[in-house]
């Protein structure tokens, strides 16, 4: 059974070269990135909710502004 089946949810990859497509995505990686993750980091050893946290912390950061 495959993901999509198992779980009922809809899956959608958007092309190469369009970031648009990619918006939520790319702002919350810009959001972590700008928390002071760099690029190269290894996030094999870092939890969801760590880097939940850090996401939650800077949108409250940035709706107080």
């Amino acid at each position: 059974m495959t993901l999509v089946l198992a779980h009922d949810i809809d899956i959608f990859i958007a092309y190469l070269g369009c970031p648009s497509q990619r918006g939520l995505n790319e702002h919350s990686n810009g959001l972590l990135r700008r928390n002071r993750l760099p690029k190269q980091m290894d996030f094999t050893n870092i939890s969801q909710n760590y880097l939940s946290a850090k996401l939650i912390k800077e949108i409250e950061f940035l709706e107080s502004l």
